[in-house]
């Protein structure tokens, strides 16, 4: 991956949605380079949200901090953690693969909360039937 320019647009994919970004400063030292980006629509309760992302070796943009302190940052951890793309195709591919995800979970759940709910009406009707048959 090339490296990020100033104004650059990036997507970040969560559960809940994909929150565009822009780069608003470039921070270089001599091992690395630090871009900040800024949230373009409100982020939680804290509203346009500044993060610090770097491009790891693999080419992937990911999240490393906040760029300053925010009053409810303890929350923010799910709407501004994870990977970062440049491409809106690739932000709305993983956010389907992290709903998908999430729907086979809740699938799951369901399946196994119907399952126990069925051993348990079977079994009701089993001394219901046994109680029937004794009278």
């Amino acid at each position: 991956m090339e490296k990020l320019e100033i104004g650059q647009k990036l997507w970040h994919p969560l559960s809940l949605d994909i929150i565009p970004h822009k780069i608003i400063s470039i921070t270089e030292y001599e091992d690395k380079t630090i871009y900040t980006s800024k949230a373009l629509g409100k982020v939680g309760a804290c509203g346009e949200v500044e993060v610090e992302l770097i491009i790891d070796r693999k080419g992937t943009i990911r999240f490393i901090g906040l760029a300053k302190d925010y009053e409810y940052d303890g929350g923010l951890q799910d709407f501004v953690e994870g990977q970062y793309f440049t491409l809106e195709a690739d932000a709305r591919r993983k956010y389907y693969d992290i709903q998908k995800t999430l729907a086979w979970a809740n699938m799951d759940n369901k399946e196994r909360i119907y399952k126990e709910a069925k051993v348990s009406y079977d079994r009701c009707v089993q001394i219901l039937k046994e109680l029937n048959d004794k009278e």
